[in-house]
């Protein structure tokens, strides 16, 4: 997959190469972007009718994130395309984070 961002003053498109995993309730992914990679393990669960619980771990290579290496924490709600969470990551002064998002998915 590719990623580009035209508007922007500096040169951050890149390309990504991701290899994915799933086994019930759990993924596992690896991806690779150009000599950075990291792993993203998950577990997605039906708390309720139409309400998933998703908790994940990201590990990140040296390069992949301000030079250092890290550690994500993330766990967030979802229904109907709606989700909330909150993010974590283990490097100094970050702290952790709450996001809102939402999903619209288009059938052709």
């Amino acid at each position: 997959m590719h990623f580009a961002y035209p508007d922007s003053i500096t040169d951050v498109n890149f390309t990504e190469v991701n290899l994915s995993v799933f086994y019930k309730v759990f993924s596992f992914s690896y991806a690779v972007l150009a000599d950075d990679a990291y792993l993203f393990l998950s577990a997605d669960f039906e708390i309720a009718p139409d309400v998933d619980l998703s908790i994940n771990v990201v590990k990140g290579t040296y390069d992949f994130y301000a030079g250092e290496r890290f550690i994500s924490y993330g766990a967030s709600l979802s229904k109907d395309g709606l989700a909330l969470g909150v993010l974590k990551i283990d490097l100094d002064n970050t702290d952790m984070k709450v996001f809102l998002s939402y999903t619209l998915e288009l059938s052709f």
